[in-house]
């Protein structure tokens, strides 16, 4: 018995060693575990950080190309709501420019228009006023010898004009008499008797 009770107590020295050991070996492994816990802890809190500001810096790049692709569209698209104002704008100053001219070229053409046809109502007016006026004064009745002076037309019809010359070397030009053997041809001085031409 004596021997059986060593045995047991032999086994139970060694089981108690094998703990041991075993407790040890945990131990070890227990602080190199602690010991890489706290060698990698800041590493893993450091690469977490990390990945949070490349996560940050990815979302920002993101938005900052989304707000200038954005502000590029919003560009092109006021500058070309402002260049089809601006062209709207030319085209209807242009219709508005191009009428008024219109307008003012209308205006001048009837102007000159009735200008014509005023001039051309005259000159049939003087026309028809010099013909009453021959016909007067060419009439047998009106033929006196005391009618040889020059009596002017009311007024001169177009491409016609009279002038009377008198002889100025007339000492006396109370006694001077011109007398008109055809109007604008010649012009007689009834004291010398010299035809003047004119």
């Amino acid at each position: 018995m004596s021997g059986s009770a060593s045995i047991s107590v032999q086994t139970f020295s060694l089981g108690t060693k094998s703990e041991e050991r075993a407790g040890q070996g945990s131990s070890r492994t227990l602080s190199v575990l602690e010991d890489r816990r706290n060698i990698f802890e800041p590493l893993l809190a450091w690469k977490k950080k990390k990945d949070e500001f490349l996560k940050r810096h990815k979302i920002n790049v993101q938005n900052k190309k989304e707000e200038m692709i954005m502000e590029s569209f919003m560009d092109t698209r006021e500058k070309k709501m402002e260049a089809d104002a601006a062209f709207s704008a030319w085209r209807d100053h242009k219709s508005h420019i191009s009428k008024m001219n219109k307008k003012r070229r209308a205006w001048i053409m009837q102007k000159q228009k009735e200008e014509e046809n005023k001039k051309i109502r005259r000159d049939k007016e003087a026309l028809h006023m010099y013909d009453m006026w021959l016909e007067n004064k060419n009439s047998p009745a009106k033929r006196k010898a005391s009618d040889l002076a020059i009596n002017k037309p009311p007024w001169s019809p177009p491409g016609k004009s009279y002038t009377l010359k008198v002889c100025c070397r007339c000492e006396c030009k109370a006694t001077v008499q011109a007398a008109v053997s055809e109007i604008g041809r010649l012009v007689y001085c009834d004291r010398l008797r010299n035809p003047m031409k004119k």
